[in-house]
């Protein structure tokens, strides 16, 4: 540990926290220092079941969630669940982050959208940005 700590001094880099610093005056415009962000991601849940376990887990430990980050993308949501998370988000008073998502119009594949109107597939040569226009408008 000590010629590790060696060696980034001699980077410049400080070998340990720098518990001597003066508090930073910066803040948020509320005035709070830090700001907690939740990512949502993975199929083994939903994206909703996720923001409402990660909301009700908040309100137990009297956390404040600032924002949830959706990284899927919102092409592999159906409708009702862009609506859902959005309703949670308003409710809580949380910023709701919802990534356009899939971009395979890259690769040359054709759009599918499933009969619940979820994104099953590739984007079309009108560009991957086509259906986000449309889907973000909710």
């Amino acid at each position: 540990m000590k010629a590790i700590r060696n060696f980034l001094e001699k980077m410049g880099i400080p070998s340990q926290d720098l518990y001597n610093l003066p508090t930073s005056k910066k803040v948020f415009l509320d005035g709070a220092q830090y700001r907690i962000e939740c990512v949502l991601g993975g199929r083994h849940i939903s994206e909703v079941e996720q923001m409402m376990a990660f909301l009700d887990g908040a309100e137990d430990h009297n956390l404040t969630i600032n924002r949830i980050t959706e990284t899927q993308g919102i092409m592999l949501h159906t409708d009702k669940e862009l609506e859902q998370m959005i309703e949670l988000a308003r409710k809580a008073k949380v910023e709701l982050f919802l990534s356009p998502g899939t971009r395979a119009d890259l690769l040359g594949q054709k759009k599918r959208f499933g009969s619940t109107g979820a994104f099953e597939g590739g984007a079309d040569s009108a560009g991957p940005y086509k259906h986000f226009a449309v889907r973000r408008r909710i």
